[in-house]
């Protein structure tokens, strides 16, 4: 699911389903990794601002795609915090990664098929 640009804010089931994520994950995160801390409306619902959206997409990827364990990520994220790199930075700069190894693998399976033929 992608989230409606036009939005501020986001429920803690719509960043769950952009995710493929359980609402408990999310919750499970927020308390471990200080740089995920939606607010709360008036009726004590959780708001995820769009930063908050990003800060949970980082932690996912650190956690499923790069299999960091929840203390390996928080040190990660501690270490890059020291060096002034904004996590903003940071998940932009994974998310380059992770498309240029896609672009990669997408070349290399062309060329095997094409050896084949």
């Amino acid at each position: 699911m992608n989230l409606p640009e036009n939005k501020f804010f986001f429920t803690i089931g719509e960043v769950s389903e952009h995710l493929g994520e359980t609402q408990a994950t999310l919750r499970h995160w927020e308390a471990n990794f200080d740089i995920l801390s939606p607010g709360l409306s008036e009726k004590g619902t959780r708001k995820y601002s769009k930063n908050d959206v990003k800060a949970a997409e980082l932690i996912q990827f650190l956690l499923r795609e790069q299999g960091y364990t929840i203390e390996g990520a928080k040190k990660y994220l501690q270490r890059h915090k020291k060096t002034g790199i904004n996590n903003n930075e940071i998940y932009e700069t994974l998310l380059d990664i992770r498309k240029q190894l896609y672009d990669i693998r997408a070349e290399l399976y062309k060329i095997k098929e094409d050896d084949t033929h």
